[in-house]
């Protein structure tokens, strides 16, 4: 089990033929998520509380994730 909270700013340019859109902004992520462990590698799977499906730079609020510990 797993529990991580992540801040990220956020700044990107949407250029098209006729305006330029710019959002900057602070996009708060609150992960919780279940892994299997065998030695130093967990694999898993970790879903985000508050994602936003219009302000999110993640595709899906469901991720894989791999870890390996030294």
């Amino acid at each position: 089990m797993s529990a991580e909270f992540e801040q990220l700013r956020i700044n990107r340019t949407i250029a098209t033929q006729t305006i330029d859109i710019e959002d900057n902004y602070w996009l708060p992520a609150f992960f919780v998520g279940a892994g299997y462990s065998t030695r130093n590698v967990t694999v898993g799977l970790r879903y985000d509380l508050l994602y936003d499906d219009n302000k999110s730079i993640y595709g899906n609020a469901l991720m894989p994730f791999v870890r390996v510990y030294f």
